[in-house]
């Protein structure tokens, strides 16, 4: 997670007998700046994103500060040219992502102003990759523009989708979505007050907090009594605490003066920890609030943090991450292996999810005849006796239970292990390890169709 916030990943290289090797990999640049030009290297972009360097020849390498830019996620290349012409005919740059399974790992590095989005792709269920970018600390701001042949249009816009258009759409059409894209200032903004007395410890702040949805305003204290400062603006207000005791105890008087004033998330950095604690022990107020001591752990408590004007940019409340759409839910998880279905446990539950467990492909049949009612049930493929193929076929065979989202979970990453579990009766699938963003958007998807297919027979009951 502290990988991701920083712009950076984990990879890692196993050999049978041998060990695994672990890679951190972080950019040495810092945030895009105005004092800068970002130049994205194309190798650097698709081996950092998993994504295959696209035979179009797009913009990504003569990006500037002053650029509006528009990522066109597209696997049909004849169309994804005709929109990266449109992009550029309306004075935007594109930048071009022909595969879905490495695309926000993408848009986390380019923070664009827009995104166009088609839901048909090859290798990941395109409802599933929108729901991750609503979810996205870093991209959650940004407006998407569907242009695709999904035939739900209101639940689209519902969800926070900001266009959408439905193939086949006009040139017209096209080109006003990119029109509007130019003209538009709908990103969703983040506002953080930075205060702190050292210079440079106050620019290494703004560094480590500005991102493509978070505006920062840097200052060196607060006024007596906080005036001067509108502190109504700002989601977050991070102070900075050094060594100095005479600066220390200067800015908890001034900011416990205005405590009471205070609706944003309040958070101490304190990469010196001893010094914080002498003085909030003077102000019993203040012992609560969030502290980091070191620039991972404040990037993660920004992430946290919800801009507070979600309606500038039109976008559903639903894009907002958020426990409570998975609460109530039931998930079974079949899995041979318990480790495996205690760590999956204690992540769900959570958020609210009532979890059942089987250790059996025949003890999982089992628990979903008895529970016909189950949202999804994630099947492990590699069990012994039957195994998640044969699992899912026999689920798929039984009319009570068939209609039940079957998500696969397979140790094997290799190519045409989607297909092949498709065709078993999967309804979607994901690799081992398990990716936490990726598991969450799949049941957010598949448990809100799985209670949209409910909610007909529930109507029916209700009238008979």
């Amino acid at each position: 997670e502290i990988a991701r916030l920083l712009g950076g990943e984990l990879r890692v290289e196993s050999t049978p007998g041998k060990g695994s090797t672990f890679t951190l990999v972080i950019p040495i640049d810092g945030p895009r700046t105005v004092s800068q030009p970002i130049i994205v290297e194309e190798e650097a972009v698709a081996a950092a994103a998993g994504v295959s360097v696209p035979e179009l020849i797009d913009d990504r390498d003569a990006l500037s500060p002053e650029d509006r830019v528009v990522l066109i996620i597209e696997d049909d290349p004849t169309f994804a040219g005709l929109l990266l012409g449109m992009a550029r005919s309306a004075g935007l740059k594109g930048v071009l992502s022909t595969a879905g399974s490495g695309t926000v790992a993408l848009a986390r590095k380019l923070v664009p102003d827009a995104i166009t989005l088609d839901l048909g792709l090859s290798d990941i269920d395109g409802w599933v990759l929108f729901d991750l970018l609503r979810h996205d600390p870093k991209t959650a701001g940004v407006p998407i523009h569907v242009i695709s042949g999904a035939e739900d249009s209101a639940g689209l816009l519902r969800s926070g989708a900001a266009s959408v258009s439905t193939k086949p759409v006009s040139s017209d059409d096209l080109m006003k979505v990119f029109e509007d894209i130019h003209s538009s200032k709908l990103r969703l903004q983040r506002n953080v007050l930075i205060v702190d007395a050292d210079p440079e410890r106050r620019l290494a702040l703004v560094e480590a907090i500005r991102d493509g949805v978070t505006s920062v305003t840097p200052v060196g204290r607060i006024a007596a009594n906080g005036r001067g400062i509108d502190f109504d603006i700002y989601d977050a207000i991070v102070l900075g605490f050094g060594r100095s005791g005479k600066d220390n105890s200067k800015m908890i008087e001034e900011i416990a003066a205005s405590l009471e004033r205070l609706s944003a998330k309040l958070v101490f950095f304190a990469p010196y920890p001893e010094a914080l604690e002498q003085l909030i022990g003077l102000k019993p107020a203040l012992a609560n609030v969030a502290r980091a001591e070191n620039f991972g752990q404040l990037a993660l408590l920004m992430s946290a943090t919800l801009p507070r004007d979600s309606h500038t940019n039109g976008a559903a409340p639903s894009q907002r991450p958020d426990k409570t759409d998975l609460a109530g839910a039931k998930v079974l998880i079949v899995d041979d292996d318990i480790r495996n279905i205690y760590s999956l446990t204690s992540v769900l539950e959570t958020y609210g999810i009532q979890v059942l467990h089987a250790e059996r492909g025949r003890d999982g049949i089992a628990l979903l005849q008895q529970n016909p009612d189950m949202d999804v049930a994630l099947i492990d493929i590699m069990m012994p006796e039957m195994d998640g193929y044969e699992t899912m076929r026999q689920i798929r065979g039984m009319p009570p239970i068939a209609h039940i989202p079957l998500i696969s979970v397979t140790a094997k990453a290799m190519k045409g292990d989607r297909q092949k579990c498709l065709d078993a009766g999967a309804s979607d699938y994901i690799a081992k390890p398990v990716d936490l963003d990726l598991l969450l958007a799949l049941l957010r998807v598949w448990i809100g169709r799985s209670r949209q297919h409910a909610q007909p027979a529930e109507t029916l009951l209700a009238a008979v």
